[in-house]
């Protein structure tokens, strides 16, 4: 796999701002169908459960993209879950702006439990200040690709963009789809193009955006950051009707072997 040598926080969990903290707890995540994070929830409500026994779980699992349409509604209705999977950034601090959210700044300060997350990752949950969630998982953004397919066709894992770019080239004429890219949902494609305008210049001007830094724009590196994703495209690199499919069967492309 080529690394894109950058990390970024993954997901959180938060409290809503009036928690039920005895008697019943209700517990939203978005990892449904991804079994290796439902056993490692179910492993950390089990240990919570042991230790508090008098706490009865409601636990609510969603897939990804249904999930933060469920959340979205239930923060609106005014009745949202006790604790709850978010996403960093603009997603949880619109919560945070609506006066939803309990910050665990108090909670962080005991025994050394701030000193146990990256402090990069916290950042990424906290505004004005404040930290609203605490991270669940960092998430490392690489390309994969299918070893076995490689070395049948004789391509070379490329070290550079233009040798990507190239291999492309090689990968479409035999036939083969490139890049399974599934971006039905939007923000599969925003990985496109935000390590494109990073590269091209480290300006970190997408955090501001999030941050709502009024200032923020982009500089003609966002430019030619599109203008490369957008030549991706009509070249034909991403499976055909990618703004169509779903992250989940672009996955099933790579999976199957249909994508290098």
């Amino acid at each position: 796999m080529v690394k894109l040598r950058r990390l970024l926080m993954g997901a959180a969990f938060a409290l809503a701002a009036f928690p039920a903290m005895a008697g019943e707890l209700t517990f939203w995540h978005a990892y449904a169908g991804q079994q290796d994070k439902v056993d490692f929830i179910n492993f950390a409500l089990g240990e919570f459960a042991k230790k508090h026994p008098d706490i009865k779980l409601d636990v609510v699992a969603a897939e990804q993209s249904a999930y933060k349409t469920k959340l979205n509604t239930a923060m609106a209705s005014g009745n949202p879950p006790d604790v709850f999977y978010t996403l960093p950034g603009g997603f949880l601090n619109a919560f945070v702006k609506g006066g939803q959210m309990y910050a665990l700044d108090q909670d962080l300060a005991k025994d050394g439990w701030r000193q146990s997350f990256l402090e990069s990752a916290i950042a990424q949950t906290s505004k004005d200040g404040h930290t609203y969630a605490v991270p669940v998982d960092v998430d490392s953004v690489v390309f994969w690709y299918n070893k076995a397919l490689f070395a049948e066709k004789g391509w070379t894992v490329p070290k550079t963009y233009d040798e990507l770019m190239a291999l492309a080239e090689k990968i479409k004429a035999d036939g083969e789809v490139p890049f399974a890219l599934g971006n039905k949902d939007s923000w599969p494609a925003t990985f496109w193009f935000q390590y494109l305008e990073m590269r091209l210049k480290g300006s970190g001007v997408v955090a501001s955006f999030v941050n709502g830094d009024a200032k923020a724009t982009f500089g003609p590196e966002g430019e030619k950051a599109f203008e490369r994703v957008a030549e991706i495209a009509k070249k034909q690199y991403f499976p055909t009707g990618f703004n169509g499919m779903s992250d989940q069967e672009a996955n099933m492309l790579f999976l199957n072997g249909q994508a290098a």
